[in-house]
């Protein structure tokens, strides 16, 4: 709720004292900013649907992975969801999708060993909770969908090499052979429906509130404005 009202009240500026990612301040030296954005979020109901996403990913990934490995592979997916950004994206960006989605690049890499084990257990519904957000993400303004790439694409190579370690690869498969499938897959469905109506719901209800995210639905601004907007704080701010 600061978050989102500082945005309003002082055009993100707030965000970016605390640590948002703003190109121009990490070519000037701030290398952290590629870390703390994935602690901050654009406002409440974004922090809720990512607490969310990690309640119902986190498990199924730690179970897979263990706590430690967990741990390195969401953090390290944040990183690297950021720095993709950070290459492609000139907008101030904030948020925890990239590592998130870091998470399901861990499953699919798990799907990747071993299909049928993943088909069981969460049927097709990660993909196509994959497939749905990243299609939104490039439809929709405010949204960075190269975070969301370079987590999804981080998690995937990191639980790779995870994987390639002697011994560890069968002790994962053995313990996400524990896990219950039909509950698994209700959660997953679940998941994809609020998550679709929410996206859906967020996009019409800052259209109308926000006059910074309304006008983009208006028009786009032009290339060689971004990055002063970005500067400013006032414009091209987007969540992951």
């Amino acid at each position: 709720a600061l978050d989102y009202l500082s945005s309003l009240l002082y055009g993100g500026e707030l965000l970016t004292v605390l640590g948002a990612k703003v190109n121009s301040l990490i070519l000037a030296g701030q290398y952290w900013r590629l870390v703390t954005p994935m602690f901050l979020h654009a406002n409440f109901l974004h922090l809720m649907c990512n607490c969310f996403a990690i309640y119902i990913w986190g498990r199924n990934v730690e179970a897979l992975l263990g706590k430690a490995r967990y741990l390195a592979v969401y953090f390290a997916s944040g990183i690297i969801g950021c720095a993709v950004s950070f290459a492609a994206s000139p907008a101030l960006s904030v948020g925890a999708s990239g590592a998130i989605f870091g998470l399901f690049g861990a499953l699919l890499a798990f799907r990747k060993r071993d299909r049928a084990l993943f088909n069981a257990v969460f049927g097709v519904q990660v993909l196509a909770i994959v497939v749905i957000n990243l299609v939104n993400g490039f439809i929709s303004p405010g949204i960075d969908n190269w975070g969301h790439i370079g987590g999804l694409l981080g998690g995937s190579v990191l639980t790779e090499t995870i994987f390639s370690i002697p011994g560890i690869g069968t002790l994962m498969v053995t313990a996400i052979k524990q896990r219950n499938g039909p509950v698994v897959q209700g959660s997953v469905l679940f998941t994809a429906v609020v998550f679709s109506f929410i996206n859906l719901a967020v996009d019409i209800l800052y259209s109308f509130v926000d006059p910074r995210i309304r006008s983009q639905y208006k028009s786009k601004p032009k290339a060689d404005k971004v990055p002063k907007a970005v500067k400013a704080g006032k414009a091209g701010e987007v969540s992951e």
